[in-house]
């Protein structure tokens, strides 16, 4: 009876840890107070899942970790400066700390990523995963202004077609007519102690009417598609794509 139950207590020591659920696909922690706005984009193929670590590149422990899905599209904002990737891989999750358990596989790229951010452009990076090794390379994402999609008309039904501008009436130009003189009458000032009065002289003939320059008529335009700079109720946003 003593055996039995030393050999299955054996047995339940020996047995590996029960496989748990894998986390979300996305961020799983952060430890930095770093603005995280700078992409670094994985591609697996189905099979395992990852575990991305980013280290200083200097040393020390990781500052943020991301769960990679094989097969799924996976994209982790990262803040900037000098990171080193680490990876984990594996296939039976096992919780934060143990992983994947003693199966989890380690790799690590050989030199560190720079993350910097310009004044209209996210420059990050892209891994591919292989069954060997770890391919990276350069990924920039351009802030690009966009209309606001209700620029487009919901009930078009040609494919959303921007709206079609008013054409612009021509100003109304004033007919410019010469003025006519005024014609001023002098009076004598009041004065307790009367004096001799001048005699009025007759007013000045008004100068000659000289002709209004004419005014500079803009050509008339073709009624083409304008862009909807001429809307006032539009909106402008800026929209994020991948640079070549």
């Amino acid at each position: 009876m003593r055996h039995a139950v030393i050999l299955l207590a054996l047995l339940l020591t020996a047995a590996p840890a029960a496989a748990e659920e894998p986390p979300r696909v996305g961020l799983m922690w952060k430890r930095t107070d770093l603005p995280a706005t700078l992409p670094l984009q994985v591609q697996a193929p189905p099979g395992q899942d990852h575990v991305v670590f980013l280290h200083p590149a200097d040393g020390g422990d990781a500052i943020m970790a991301g769960y990679v899905q094989g097969g799924a599209f996976f994209r982790l904002l990262v803040p900037p400066g000098e990171w080193r990737i680490r990876l984990a891989s594996g296939t039976d999750w096992q919780g934060d700390e143990a992983l994947f358990g003693p199966k989890t596989e380690w790799q690590e790229l050989p030199e560190p990523l720079r993350f910097a951010a310009g004044s209209s452009r996210l420059n990050g990076h892209i891994l591919r995963l292989d069954d060997s090794n770890i391919q990276a390379a350069p990924q920039a994402i351009c802030r690009l202004p966009s209309w606001h999609r209700g620029v487009f008309d919901e009930d078009d039904p040609v494919g959303r077609q921007p709206r079609e501008p008013q054409p612009l009436e021509p100003r109304e130009t004033q007919s410019q007519q010469p003025r006519e003189p005024k014609q001023l009458e002098l009076r004598a000032p009041q004065s307790p102690h009367p004096r001799k009065l001048q005699p009025l002289r007759p007013p000045e003939p008004p100068p000659a009417q000289t002709q209004p320059r004419p005014r500079y008529a803009e050509p008339s335009r073709p009624n083409i598609h304008q862009p909807p700079l001429s809307y006032p109720d539009r909106r402008l946003r800026l929209r994020s794509v991948i640079c070549d």
